[in-house]
């Protein structure tokens, strides 16, 4: 992709089953929805900038060029990526940054990110290792990324989580109840939407 691009359209590459590779540019911004649909046969996607890739805007999953095959491969200034401490200057975790990316093993937050977005480790290392789980949540440290997605009954939040993800809860039609810890101080958007069995929930007043 040329160096200044900011933006690939939706559908961009739908169904191109013989892309195995693609550079991205630091200067992209967005990707929309399903631009990398289909691409099944991808294997390597070259980035040089950490930063960048985490603030793209990922209309969903499969805008995601690392999310339709099992073998394709991050690679950051030529290095395999398996693990990620987040940058210094980022803030904010954009949804499906890392979606079906399944060499990922370890991700490290620092205290100065405020946001985290949907979706964001589903389908990785990180999501298939159970050490990760506690009773149907997904934590990466003190950060709630992501619940399975039958889950029912009530649900206590891990002492010392620091930020709910977007869209943790979204559509766990049958989760009655959550109780949140006072080290909440962030819930990401729409992390309960459409919960339409929820009955019983207390915001802490540490949320901001």
């Amino acid at each position: 992709i040329p160096e200044n691009t900011e933006k690939i359209s939706s559908n961009a590459f739908i169904n191109y089953t013989h892309l195995k590779s693609v550079t991205l540019p630091d200067s992209l911004k967005s990707i929309g929805e399903d631009a990398f649909y289909g691409t099944d046969q991808m294997e390597s996607v070259f980035i040089s900038n950490m930063s960048s890739w985490l603030s793209i805007d990922f209309g969903n999953g499969l805008a995601n060029p690392l999310a339709w095959s099992d073998t394709s491969k991050l690679y950051l200034n030529g290095n395999l990526v398996t693990s990620v401490k987040a940058p210094d200057d980022i803030k904010e975790i954009k949804s499906y940054a890392f979606y079906g990316y399944s060499t990922l093993e370890e991700f490290e937050f620092h205290s100065e990110i405020d946001n985290i977005g949907a979706s964001v480790f589903n389908e990785t290392a990180i999501y298939n290792n159970t050490e990760n789980w506690d009773n149907g949540l997904l934590y990466v440290g003190d950060y709630l990324v992501g619940t399975e997605y039958g889950i029912s009954g009530a649900f206590e939040i891990r002492e010392g989580t620091k930020i709910i993800a977007g869209r943790t809860f979204a559509e766990r039609t049958k989760v009655t109840s959550v109780k949140i810890p006072d080290s909440v101080t962030i819930i990401g958007q729409q992390a309960f939407y459409d919960c339409s069995g929820l009955t019983n929930i207390k915001i802490p007043s540490s949320v901001t």
